[in-house]
């Protein structure tokens, strides 16, 4: 199954929306992106992030200059992304203060400041007074891009600061081909069963095939009978944190399936082989330190070697 990639068909309108307002120069100092869950909303903020951090100055970004690679490899000074806490799926206050900060610094290449916050409303009330601020005093250069599929649950005082783009999901006639052509089978379903919403059907869809898939290649690696790049290619349509979370819940159920020879101390067969219990406990605290590390673009498929070297070694 293939991974999405810029344009989605879908979302045009939008983007030819953003295009004449950079095209204009007038830009708003902040966009707040409304629709469905898995209708695309990070993945065009994202791509006209890159494009105006890119050197060509282009529609597109041109991908090879140093800023695009920057970019790629999560290090592009001039851009952040922000996500809720994990665990609590708030913004924590301290996050929002220091992204003020940064974005109150001299831009490292002259041009535009740019962050991107995803699942907004997530924010408490102090995280949402913190943001107020920055956008009240937007410093100059600078682009703030939040992302929800519930506007109605921000501070009327955040939206009303704020320039709408709306991101609605696609008609069926539309989703489908698309899905089809990304190697999803049965795509009206998997369409139906995600509400509509296309990048939704597709994790749903790899959140199926992910286990399957690990069954059929990990003893492969544990055996040698695959290398550790070659597996990690087959995996590239996942993302890491994909992959690591899969290898965490099958390690877990087969754990809970041999409980007492794991307490004994005895060998257990996971993840495609058999592996003392000490080494199984390693592994976990190993795959669990790849979940917490969120890699992007060129260290995707250093990420995914990395796992199948824990796979192919044992630890």
């Amino acid at each position: 199954m293939s991974e999405p990639a810029w344009p989605l068909p879908w979302l045009q309108e939008p983007w030819s929306q953003l295009l004449r307002a950079r095209k204009a120069d007038r830009l708003p100092h902040a966009m707040l992106f409304v629709g469905p869950q898995g209708v695309g909303k990070r993945l065009m903020s994202t791509a006209f992030s890159k494009s105006l951090l890119c050197r060509e100055g282009a529609e597109q970004a041109c991908g090879v200059c140093d800023a695009c690679v920057q970019f790629e490899n999560g290090s592009h000074p001039d851009f952040r992304f922000l996500q809720p806490d994990e665990k609590t799926r708030n913004f924590k206050i301290e996050a929002i203060r220091q992204l003020g900060q940064e974005l109150s610094l001299t831009s490292q290449y002259g041009g535009f400041r740019v962050a991107i916050l995803e699942g907004v409303e997530g924010l408490t009330e102090g995280a949402a007074n913190a943001l107020l601020k920055t956008l009240e005093e937007p410093p100059k250069g600078v682009l703030l891009m939040l992302l929800t599929p519930w506007p109605g649950r921000l501070m009327a005082t955040i939206r009303s600061r704020c320039q709408q783009v709306r991101c609605p999901a696609p008609d069926s006639e539309l989703a489908v081909p698309w899905l089809e052509q990304l190697g999803v089978s049965n795509a009206a379903v998997a369409l139906a069963e995600a509400g509509g919403a296309p990048l939704l059907a597709l994790e749903l869809c790899a959140q199926t095939e992910l286990p399957q898939l690990l069954r059929d290649l990990l003893p492969k690696v544990v055996s040698g009978q695959l290398g550790v790049a070659a597996a990690a290619k087959l995996f590239e349509s996942f993302q890491a944190r994909e992959l690591a979370a899969a290898m965490l819940a099958s390690l877990e159920s087969e754990s809970l399936q041999q409980g007492e020879a794991l307490a004994n101390g005895l060998e257990i067969a996971c993840l495609g082989g058999r592996r003392p219990a000490q080494t199984v406990f390693a592994l976990r605290d190993r795959i669990i330190a790849e979940h917490r590390f969120d890699p992007t673009g060129l260290n995707q498929q250093a990420a995914l070697e990395r796992l199948m070297m824990l796979v192919a070694r044992g630890r």
